[in-house]
């Protein structure tokens, strides 16, 4: 018999038994998550926003009172200049906390996703500007990279906020 020949025969398929991973895989999706019930996610939003909004207060007193940012031996006097941006941002995500404990959606956390990251990068350009640090050489260039990082994450962050956002106001059904 020819190659020819043995080629038009008939195969018998033979079924290879699946690894455990692989029979794990074939039965889950990732195209198709479990979805978690609403009242488990409005829970966990409402959790998230009243902890932001504790750990904002915890900062705003640190800042303000005590010990109060005049203590910190790195910071010049004009810190000054920057605490109140610095705290527009913290009372900013204090309000947007509180807020999401009591609303929740993919719009109105956009929102307020979009609203603290721009009061925080303004906060962050005026520590650019003023740069009220005393330290001690080469920790200047660190500082400026780290501030630098901020402003780009805080650009992005508002990108995607923005999508978000304008994507929860395209499907209000979602």
């Amino acid at each position: 018999m020819g190659a020819a020949e043995a080629h038009a025969l008939p195969t018998v398929a033979r079924r290879r038994t699946p690894s455990p991973l692989e029979a794990v895989m074939a039965t889950t999706s990732t195209h198709h998550p479990v979805p978690r019930p609403r009242a488990a996610q409005r829970t966990a939003a409402g959790s998230a926003g009243l902890g932001t909004a504790l750990v904002d207060l915890v900062l705003l007193y640190v800042v303000n009172v005590r010990p109060g940012w005049e203590a910190a031996p790195f910071l010049t006097p004009e810190a000054a200049d920057v605490v109140p941006l610095v705290n527009a941002a913290l009372w900013t995500g204090v309000g947007v906390g509180l807020v999401l404990t009591l609303l929740h959606g993919v719009g109105i956390r956009s929102l307020g996703d979009l609203v603290t990251t721009v009061v925080g990068l303004a906060a962050t350009l005026r520590v650019w500007d003023v740069f009220p640090f005393d330290l001690t050489s080469g920790w200047h260039l660190t500082v400026r990279v780290l501030l630098v990082v901020a402003v780009v994450g805080s650009l992005i962050g508002i990108v995607a906020a923005l999508v978000r956002l304008l994507g929860a106001l395209w499907r209000p059904d979602e």
